[in-house]
């Protein structure tokens, strides 16, 4: 098919439709497989939850600050999708320990490393997902707020699913459980805490490099670097998608977010309270935020 006859989604089951295309049961098989080592860390939080700032600060720790990479995935592969991306996930990478990152559940994940996971409240999750999918996976305009969260967040619970599976982990000394709201108040910390989790005997002047270079200024100016233009190349034309998507990763500031509905968040806290609340007793997802350890040593 000529690239010029490829048209962007304009409905959930167009989206849906697509987004099977992401990855192939052969690439999630075969990342899943890896013989993980008791010095691997997997980058695992839920989508949209903090993963990219993770890995960045991981890798620039364990390589010295290093930039030479064309998306960040190339030195922290994508467990999920590396095969279809022509990586072998189970390689040496160069620097140790192996990174990796997925966005798996407990049961699913490679047994045998160590895990950093972090949990973000889910209103703030749906918004930055659609504003990472629009543009991407759909036509601007045509799909709102609403619509995505109903049909491809509640209707699917994976976000909930996620939490339950990790929730009994987190004070396990091989998980790291962090607040994304957490890592917002104190991103001059975050490298110190990761530098501890990852075994990492750094200097003072490092830490101050990845403090600099994983602020949101940075990554925004270096923003071709975390905007998976690997996966579009190579993914794009399977999904019946347009080769001029934007994928960006990391937002610039902006008070211009979509809003949803008070329907919707209502929804949101009653799927929490159906998922959450009878397993692990919280009521909302700041009660299990300030549940969580506090490694980063906010104020709650």
């Amino acid at each position: 098919m000529d690239d010029s006859d490829l048209k962007r989604p304009r409905t959930m089951d167009e989206l849906r439709a697509a987004m099977r295309g992401l990855y192939t049961e052969e690439s999630l098989k075969l990342g899943l497989s890896i013989a993980a080592r008791p010095s691997d860390v997997f980058i695992t939080p839920y989508a949209k939850s903090g993963t990219t700032w993770l890995q960045h600060v991981a890798h620039g720790l364990r390589s010295g600050g290093s930039m030479e990479f064309s998306e960040i995935s190339d030195v922290v592969p994508w467990l999920e999708i590396a095969f279809d991306l022509g990586v072998d996930s189970d390689a040496e990478q160069g620097w140790s320990p192996r990174l990796f990152k997925a966005h798996l559940i407990w049961q699913d994940v490679p047994k045998g490393g160590r895990y950093i996971v972090s949990f973000r409240d889910p209103k703030t999750v749906v918004v930055s997902m659609y504003q990472f999918f629009e543009g991407w996976f759909f036509e601007p305009g045509t799909i709102t707020l609403d619509e995505l969260a109903r049909q491809l967040f509640l209707d699917t619970k994976r976000y909930y699913h996620h939490i339950l599976s990790w929730a009994p982990l987190i004070n396990e000394p091989y998980v790291l459980a962090l607040a994304y709201e957490d890592m917002l108040q104190s991103p001059d910390q975050l490298p110190v805490v990761v530098a501890d989790f990852l075994q990492l005997d750094v200097t003072d002047e490092l830490l101050a490099k990845v403090v600099s270079q994983s602020s949101r200024e940075f990554m925004v100016a270096n923003s071709s670097k975390f905007d998976g233009h690997d996966i579009r190349e190579k993914r794009d034309s399977i999904m019946g998608l347009p080769p001029d998507g934007s994928s960006m990763k990391v937002q610039r500031a902006t008070t211009n977010k979509p809003e949803f509905s008070s329907e919707l968040a209502a929804e949101l806290d009653e799927v929490w309270r159906e998922t959450i609340t009878p397993t692990l007793g919280y009521a909302s997802y700041e009660d299990f935020r300030k549940a969580l350890p506090n490694p980063l040593r906010v104020n709650r």
